[in-house]
């Protein structure tokens, strides 16, 4: 008996001294549990948790464990094992679905949905967490000056020099190095056509600040920058979803967020059929709203209702980052089970406004009217980590399981 697909390693334990027991979701045979043979001690191709590629699961019999052979073609995982949040958000979701989610029970919907939160996990931290350094102790070079002896500069610039007078100034190096000058001369003949359409609208001080196409930053190049404000743009074609390419994408942002640069991120996609919000967006960054009632991207937690978020979030989203990411996620895991929650109208009138609570019992939307006299049996809306976590825990009461110690 053979069973192809494409998976992701959602659980991976030794068995003996050189194989693994792994547990794969796989696209068309749902979760497939089977060996790794030789997994502890390989050098290439090592199974790793979050990893998606192409899945083979071998037995003679239905019944059998089986055997996997398993190629990687991108690991999902990678880009996010260094942001808490989003890794426990991942770890819970596999746990999740080992759980709950019965061996060979097809559900491609499952799959396609946990697939893009690992993506777009890696895609809220790349458009939306690789702030510069803020606050007292962060150095900042200056534009000219004297400035302090406690100053540390940034990589690729000098150190301060004295002068008479007891002071110090600042004398950068270069900011990039000649291999990236000339690669970027290179890149600057061969725009794609999405570089070319943004270029027509960043040129020439159009947004009021000069930007630079395919500018050399120490060793890496800028699709455009505004050294001025110290921001940089990039457009992200296909390749950019790559493993490796992503992998590389996440370092190069931390590096270059050291130096104190913001890095906002569109899809070639966006630069086709949104320029209007894209230029809203980059205008938005060049000229923040200033005040004590300018609103601030939290790094996590939750957040106020007068918060207004980058694109892409919803502005009833209750939490930040991937969290509301997260929440969806484990909205199509509990239709997935048995239990969709249904948020379209209210199961006692049948309105489609005003639609504020729902239903601990039915797990419907119930309008304010006829939720008042049964305010104990309602949840609030908008739906909340609180709202998910009581229906799985029901689901896992009918299915003899418990929810596991990771969500």
């Amino acid at each position: 008996m053979k069973l192809e697909s494409i998976g992701i390693i959602i659980g991976l334990r030794p068995f003996g001294e050189r194989d693994m027991i792994a547990k794969i979701l796989t696209q068309r045979h749902g979760v497939l549990a089977g060996m790794i043979k030789g997994a502890i001690v390989a050098r290439k191709n090592k199974p790793l948790v979050g990893q998606c590629g192409n899945v083979s699961w071998n037995a003679r019999l239905d019944s059998q464990l089986g055997v996997f052979h398993f190629e990687s073609e991108k690991n999902l995982a990678a880009p996010i094992m260094r942001d808490a949040a989003a890794l426990s958000f991942m770890n819970s979701a596999f746990a999740l679905v080992s759980a709950l989610v019965p061996e060979r029970a097809e559900d491609s919907v499952l799959f396609n949905a946990t697939e893009e939160l690992l993506i777009g996990l890696v895609n809220d931290f790349l458009k939306f967490d690789n702030r510069p350094p803020t606050g007292a102790g962060a150095p900042t070079p200056p534009k000219g000056g004297v400035i302090g002896p406690d100053y540390s500069p940034h990589r690729g610039e000098s150190e301060t020099h004295s002068v008479s007078g007891g002071g110090q100034i600042y004398a950068p190096k270069r900011r990039y190095t000649e291999r990236a000058l000339a690669n970027a001369q290179k890149l600057r003949r061969e725009m794609t056509d999405a570089e070319k359409l943004l270029w027509h609208y960043l040129r020439d001080n159009k947004l009021g600040v000069a930007f630079r196409k395919q500018c050399p930053v120490d060793k890496y190049i800028a699709d455009f920058a505004c050294l001025e404000k110290k921001l940089i743009i990039e457009l992200d074609g296909i390749q950019h979803y790559e493993e490796g390419r992503r992998l590389h994408d996440v370092e190069r942002t931390r590096a270059l967020n050291s130096d104190g640069y913001k890095i906002i991120r569109f899809d070639n996609e966006e630069i086709f059929k949104n320029m209007n919000d894209v230029l809203g967006e980059i205008s938005g960054y060049l000229y923040p709203p200033t005040g004590a009632g300018a609103p601030t991207p939290p790094k996590g937690g939750v957040i106020g209702p007068d918060y207004s978020p980058h694109r892409g979030e919803s502005e009833t989203h209750s939490v930040s980052g991937g969290g509301q990411r997260y929440i969806d996620w484990e909205i199509q895991l509990l239709r997935s089970v048995g239990y969709a929650l249904d948020l379209t109208k209210c199961s006692g009138c049948g309105r489609t406004d005003d639609l504020k609570f729902m239903s601990k019992k039915t797990a419907r939307a119930v309008c304010s009217e006829c939720a008042a006299p049964y305010m104990d049996q309602v949840f609030e809306l908008p739906v909340d980590l609180t709202v998910t976590k009581f229906f799985l825990c029901r689901a896992a009461a009918d299915m003899g399981a418990k929810i596991p110690m990771e969500r």
